[in-house]
């Protein structure tokens, strides 16, 4: 078959010759199109086992025909021949070249073959890839031809190709804010289009999430187009809602941060963001009833089984990866950041639900993260936001996940979750009554005992389910030392087979044992939340100030008031205390140690007298060290939380004290 890559004209019998063979071709496929189309199909992969042998040993010679040295150029002219064939076959056609990169792989096998020949209208022979580009410009970009009312589908084919670092075509891309794109948009806008062969949104899909080869922004011109293209030319926003649905429920981003993912993320933002700048540009409002339509999906996904909670994480990741503050110029504005605030304010209590108890510890950090993008904090209203009530979920989750730590700590994705919900609270603190009504919440649940309530479990037996069996056999030899009390820690101070609880004993750490460590970083943990927020960049100092002054007028808020004269105490001490606010106070310091590195960090912004919190503090532990059962204890660790307080105090006091009362000042930096 000869094909055109001249300026000459089809003689005659060229032209005759070619009539013949676009009648026979229609005459075929009204009689027997299922035969007619799987002919080309069985032509192509003909063609494709000789550029996937590796026997190529025959010579082209002129006066020896040889048909499989024509098959390329024959299937190339037919879009010529007979264009209504090509377009019925097209589709079946495109999924062969465009999977498992075929395309690719006839590329690079003419380029360096130079295997198919075609004959040109002047009688010469010569390579089909030198033809190529002739081919290209009179064929594909013929604008009256076939190949435009495929358009998508040659969008996304000469995409593929340009990115495809096996060909090394990355040159016919212009760089900068051209692109081929630009100037086809014109035509591309005016015609009637064929919808693409393949999944649209599955294709941008997979460029999106290609780890292996990330694409910068600028690369993702032509997705960006189609997906606008396709999605805005409707006159309702159905498909608009359908595409932006399956973009964020289907995008799929690494589980931990690699070379390349910073490069997704800019992608993903890229593409979806504009997309829904244009969405709401013309269907205002669009955004909020695609986030409707997510979430619902999302809690029916949560209703329906547990397997879908992969699916939720997902949606919540990507959400929270696109309104990722951190990522965006301030002075710019975030296509729909201001409908995802919006909706989150309005429903902040079903989206906290979705995650809040979720078997998945990721999905519960997801949530937690997706909350601390949309800034619900800005607004606080009333009508919508009620600061009690979000305080008491938040403080909720806070203080059962601290409790559930002791049944999970091995696994690494519970710290994430703490991590997530602390950095919410934090920046919560920004809405002043917000921040007064998270720390009365988390003040009213300390002194409630939330940090001190642990799970009745034996911590060694669990030690020993996740000990090697090696581990285990090197144990049993020091079976009869345990057994016979020769090998006892020097924190035992109960009963051999009785377990005692948690114990707040910061050093020295070799004396710690599984659940202390748990139980002193739940401590330290929530003590965060009292002074993190002076660490914020911009936080103001008026809030800060009237932060600490809330703390401690709560706090004093559930002591007695009274006054006793120092000569009561100095008649009364060291084995009396004659106040009883004094003893309110100083047991609860000794019963929930949290309080003494609240009072540490945030005393002195606080703008409040705690000196005579301090005192009662001071009076009471020195009672308390006088008690008979106190003294007569073999060793002060067995009172080691007191101790660890008693430290702890003698920090607090170290200004009105001689240096020689705090030289453990060493021993107690942390």
């Amino acid at each position: 078959m000869k094909c055109n890559n001249r300026s000459a004209v089809l003689s005659g019998a060229q032209s005759k010759l070619t009539v013949m063979g676009s009648t026979v071709i229609s005459h075929l496929l009204a009689e027997k199109k299922a035969l007619t189309k799987q002919s080309l199909l069985d032509l192509l992969n003909t063609y494709f086992e000789t550029v996937h042998s590796e026997d190529l040993t025959m010579q082209f010679d002129p006066n020896t025909p040889n048909l499989k040295l024509y098959c390329l150029s024959y299937i190339l002219a037919l879009p010529k021949i007979s264009p209504d064939f090509v377009d019925e076959c097209w589709s079946s056609v495109f999924k062969r070249l465009f999977e498992n990169d075929s395309l690719g792989d006839m590329f690079l096998f003419e380029r360096d073959k130079r295997w198919s020949m075609v004959r040109t209208i002047t009688g010469n022979v010569e390579s089909v890839f030198e033809i190529f580009p002739s081919w290209l410009y009179k064929v594909v970009f013929d604008r009256g031809g076939m190949f435009m009312k495929h358009a998508i589908d040659v969008s996304i084919i000469l995409d593929a190709m340009a990115h495809n670092p096996r060909l090394e075509l990355h040159y016919l891309m212009p760089s900068g804010d051209k692109s081929i794109i630009d100037s086809l948009r014109p035509s591309f806008e005016q015609l009637d289009l064929e919808p693409s062969s393949i999944e649209l949104v599955d294709w941008v899909i997979s460029i999106l999430g290609n780890t292996s080869s990330p694409r910068r922004v600028e690369n993702l011109k032509i997705p960006l187009f189609l997906l606008q293209l396709v999605t805005l030319k409707e006159n309702t926003p159905s498909t608009a809602v359908d595409t932006f649905v399956q973009l964020i429920t289907k995008l799929q981003r690494p589980a931990a941060a690699t070379d390349g993912s910073s490069h997704l993320d800019d992608g993903i933002r890229y593409v979806v963001l504009n997309l829904v700048a244009a969405a709401e540009n013309k269907w205002p409002g669009i955004f909020q009833t695609i986030l409707e339509r997510i979430f619902s999906k999302a809690i029916a996904m949560h209703i329906a089984n547990s397997k879908g909670s992969v699916n939720v994480e997902k949606i919540l990741a990507n959400l929270a990866m696109l309104f990722e503050e951190s990522k965006y110029d301030q002075t710019l504005s975030r296509p729909g950041f201001k409908a995802f605030q919006t909706y989150i304010a309005h429903h902040w209590r079903q989206v906290l639900l979705l995650f809040v108890n979720h078997p998945s510890m990721e999905c519960r950090a997801l949530g937690y993260r997706v909350l601390r993008h949309s800034k619900l904090w800005d607004e606080i209203v009333v009508d919508q936001i009620d600061p009690t009530t979000i305080a008491k979920l938040l403080t909720d989750a806070w203080f059962r996940h601290m409790k559930s730590r002791y049944l999970y700590s091995d696994k690494p994705e519970e710290a994430s979750v703490l991590d997530e919900l602390e950095n919410l609270i934090i920046q919560c603190y920004q809405s002043l009554s917000l921040a007064k009504a998270i720390l009365s919440a988390t003040l009213d649940s300390i002194l409630g005992g939330a940090l001190e309530i642990f799970p009745n479990v034996d911590f060694n037996a669990l030690q020993r389910d996740k000990m090697g069996f090696l581990q285990k056999i090197q144990d049993m030899s020091f079976g009869d030392a345990v057994n016979s009390g020769e090998v006892r820690s020097s924190l035992s101070v109960i009963e051999v087979g009785q377990r005692r609880p948690p114990q707040f004993l910061v050093t020295p750490e070799y004396l710690r044992e599984p659940q202390d460590k748990i139980y002193i970083d739940n401590i330290e943990r929530t003590a965060r939340l009292f002074y993190k927020h002076q660490e914020l960049p911009n936080f103001p100092s008026k809030n800060t100030q009237a932060i600490g002054f809330h703390i401690f007028s709560h706090l004093s808020s559930k002591w007695p008031s009274s006054m006793t004269s120092m000569e009561a105490y100095d008649d009364a001490l060291p084995k009396n205390i004659p106040n009883d606010r004094d003893i309110v106070i100083g047991n609860t310091f000794k019963d929930y140690p949290v309080l003494f590195l609240i009072l540490d960090k945030c005393s002195s912004v606080a703008r409040f007298p705690v000196t005579d919190i301090i005192r009662s503090i001071l009076v009471y532990f020195i009672a308390f060290w006088h008690i008979p059962q106190v003294i007569q204890a073999p060793t002060a660790l067995k009172f080691a939380t007191q101790l660890e307080e008693t430290i702890r105090l003698i920090m607090l006091l170290k200004e009105m004290l001689p240096s020689s009362l705090v030289y453990i000042q060493p021993f107690c930096n942390r």
